[in-house]
């Protein structure tokens, strides 16, 4: 069995305990898999509660430069946006009821930017593929449905006089 040199631990230690790492001379990490481990829980530990408290009290710093680099708009633009849809979603007019922000709805051909949308509706969007045939395609399977169900109703209500 193949060991190696952990230089944390400093022991001998299996090579199946060790991570692959393309730079090394012998493709290994230098430390074994336990080792590496224990030294990343300790410093997500450390560096977790720093990183939440930057960003609870920077949240509109995080957010610009967030929109900046997904959309290549601002905060700024954002709540502009916002303001331009009384603070509603662009398609069912809705707030978003769980309390958090609207979705940057863009062309992924394009890049633009074309509104806010809730959650639900900017799912939906994205589902259908940004198709306007699939969208008229569910709207006509809705309308058909709905002329069956009512079909059905009445059959049903006739049914039930003439019994």
């Amino acid at each position: 069995m193949q060991t190696k040199f952990c230089r944390k631990c400093n022991s001998d230690v299996p090579v199946e305990n060790f991570h692959k790492a393309t730079k090394e001379k012998d493709g290994l990490y230098c430390w074994c898999k336990p080792c590496r481990r224990a030294y990343d829980i300790s410093k997500e530990a450390t560096r977790l509660p720093y990183h939440r408290a930057r960003y609870h009290n920077n949240k509109d710093e995080y957010l610009d430069n967030f929109y900046k680099r997904r959309y290549k708009i601002t905060l700024a633009d954002y709540n502009r946006m916002l303001q331009e849809q009384n603070n509603a979603c662009a398609v069912c007019k809705q707030s978003c009821v769980s309390g958090r922000r609207l979705s940057v709805d863009h062309s992924h051909t394009t890049g633009n930017v074309r509104g806010l949308l809730c959650g639900n509706c900017n799912k939906s969007l994205g589902c259908a593929k940004d198709s306007i045939d699939i969208l008229n395609g569910l709207i006509e399977y809705l309308k058909k449905q709905k002329r069956m169900m009512r079909s059905q109703t009445l059959t049903r209500r006739l049914d039930d006089i003439y019994s």
